[in-house]
């Protein structure tokens, strides 16, 4: 996304690669949440690496999390149920300890396990087994360093999420 070479004044372009301007944009449209990286090259640099800034109209902190392949349609009876969530920090660390499944049947109290940090960016615990015909329900919570918590749902416990 370059200005037009000899024309400073025109608007940026996405058509082509631009080694002149030290300065550039880019625009991701429907960009899709998660983790990005920004490679930045230099063309002709003559004397070392050299200082960088990068700016966003959007949030690089946050904390944001989703249940990969979204909510089970069966929840077998018989054997355990393994929920894996993906966590992204944007800007901060998840708090140790903080990532847990809530849970529980037919009304009952809810119950909390710890989910295991099981690869990068995904944590996994497992539904118990149950009765037959219960009504299971689970939110998630997890904690960011500056953030603080959330739920997914967001409305947590009160959520039917299943």
């Amino acid at each position: 996304m370059d200005a037009q070479p000899g024309q400073p004044g025109s608007p940026a372009t996405q058509d082509q690669e631009d080694s002149v301007n030290n300065i550039e944009q880019v625009y991701v449209p429907d960009a899709v949440p998660g983790t990005w990286t920004v490679e930045i090259r230099g063309t002709d640099v003559p004397e070392g690496s050299q200082p960088v800034s990068v700016a966003t109209s959007g949030s690089l902190i946050g904390l944001s999390a989703s249940l990969q392949g979204g909510v089970p349609d069966l929840v077998s009876p018989s054997e355990p149920t393994t929920l894996d969530l993906n966590v992204i920090a944007r800007g901060q660390n998840v708090v140790s300890n903080s990532v847990q499944l809530h849970y529980r049947f037919d009304g009952g109290s809810f119950t909390t396990v710890p989910m295991a940090n099981t690869f990068g960016f995904t944590y996994s615990a497992d539904l118990p087994r149950m009765p037959c015909d219960a009504n299971v329900e689970f939110f998630f919570t997890a904690e960011g360093s500056i953030t603080g918590p959330i739920q997914v749902p967001t409305d947590g416990a009160s959520a039917r999420t299943r």
